[in-house]
């Protein structure tokens, strides 16, 4: 895993797109081109014209290319509402990318839920894994999906009304009981995800999981201390630290 060169860029909001329920994929034109970055790097922006929020908000780097960068985000508060409803163009300040990065390697296997999507579809599209699983609550959820049908991705959504019905935490442990080579995970999803994860790897064994963390953040540099989680041997700082780290050394005993 390693970081990536961070900068300050200024940039305007030209295209968004809603793709579900509270969920907005938004284009944002840089005034220089984007660093060379690693899938697991996050963004942290500003909103140039706001007073409220001050402080700057992460968000998971969907794509970047010489001077765009994409992202997609859930509507969960003031920030992300005005990303979601501001006419557009509009101004913005980011820095990044930020942050360490899932490992390297061949033949790993990736599991994602809901918008855990987002930092690892990249990779997906690029065949870095061997098997894939992707789980969304419904079908309403289900997007970004026409490329991953072309990779063969295991999809379940919880209710059934789209690809198998259940959690795909429980798809992907049966499918580690049959497998042979298991090796490295990379995942990506909420906590309660993270911790069945941290479940399935000590009692399959034989596996690493990486998971990426998410929480409130301030200053994505490690400064303010607001995006600690306490961990066996310590407190940890997802900004800088992470936001990927082994489940076992964030739930390991």
């Amino acid at each position: 895993m390693r970081e990536s060169r961070k900068v300050l860029l200024e940039g305007t909001i030209c295209n968004r797109k809603k793709l579900a329920d509270n969920i907005y994929h938004i284009k944002i034109e840089l005034d220089k081109e984007f660093p060379e970055y690693s899938y697991g790097n996050f963004v942290m922006v500003n909103l140039k014209e706001e007073l409220s929020p001050l402080l700057p908000r992460p968000f998971s780097i969907f794509r970047a290319k010489k001077r765009s960068l994409e992202l997609i985000f859930k509507v969960v508060g003031v920030a992300t509402t005005l990303l979601a409803t501001k006419p557009l163009p509009y101004p913005v300040r980011l820095w990044g990318p930020l942050g360490n990065s899932f490992p390297d390697g061949k033949d790993m296997l990736c599991i994602a839920g809901g918008l855990g999507l987002v930092p690892l579809y990249e990779s997906i599209m690029k065949e870095r894994y061997k098997k894939v699983f992707v789980g969304f609550r419904n079908q309403g959820e289900v997007y970004l999906l026409n490329g991953l049908l072309k990779k063969e991705a295991f999809i379940s959504t919880d209710d059934g009304s789209y690809g198998k019905k259940g959690f795909i935490t429980e798809f992907f442990y049966q499918c580690l009981i049959n497998e042979k080579d298991k090796g490295t995970v990379v995942a990506c999803g909420p906590q309660g995800f993270l911790k069945r994860l941290w479940e399935i790897e000590k009692e399959v064994k034989n596996i690493e999981i990486y998971g990426s963390f998410e929480t409130h953040m301030a200053c994505g540099f490690g400064v303010c201390l607001g995006c600690t989680i306490e961990t066996p041997k310590g407190m940890v700082k997802v900004c800088s630290d992470g936001p990927v780290f082994r489940l076992k050394d964030i739930f390991g005993e």
